[in-house]
């Protein structure tokens, strides 16, 4: 048998084995982030919006979903879904803004670590017409670092007047 055959037929199953391994990683990271965009179009679909509606008809201008406590880990990316119902006589431009503002543990003393959060606006500033209602996602990244405890997330809202909208409560209990 040919020394050079036997040779190039090892350095061939050498890079097919290399190649099968790479596309293995490929694929993996590929469903991983096709996995969390999954997530966050499920938090800001028909569910959220039916919920955020529910709000406004009750007769808010601004509402989040979820509305109640929801339980994230350290380390997770967590989607607050805000909705805005312009109730005045015009048309106005709104801007939304998501800030943790107060946090206490389990035994319900404050935690001074909410600056420690890195929110991301998802959706730009709004221009809503008259009883128009529009939706707009935030992600707010949890640290791996902050202790366990109940954070309160601020949603507001303000108009080109500048006039601020009372703020709607989000609950985040993380351990």
């Amino acid at each position: 048998m040919n020394k050079k055959a036997v040779e190039l037929s090892i350095n061939f199953v050498v890079i097919l084995i290399i190649a099968i391994a790479v596309l293995g990683l490929s694929l993996a990271v590929l469903r991983t982030i096709i996995e969390t965009g999954t997530d966050i179009l499920e938090e800001t679909g028909p569910e959220a919006k039916g919920e955020i509606n529910r709000q406004l008809n009750a007769g808010s201008w601004v509402a989040t979903y979820p509305s109640n406590v929801r339980d994230v880990h350290r380390g997770d990316t967590v989607t607050i879904h805000v909705g805005i119902r312009n109730n005045e006589d015009v048309s106005r431009t709104f801007d939304f803004g998501v800030s943790v503002v107060t946090a206490q543990d389990p035994q319900r003393n404050p935690i001074g670590v909410t600056s420690l959060f890195q929110v991301q606006k998802i959706a730009p500033t709004e221009s809503i017409e008259l009883g128009e209602t529009v939706y707009a996602p935030f992600l707010l990244e949890v640290p791996d670092d902050v202790p366990d405890g109940t954070y309160v997330v601020d949603v507001q809202a303000t108009h080109a007047g500048g006039n601020y909208l009372r703020p709607v409560k989000a609950y985040l209990h993380i351990s």
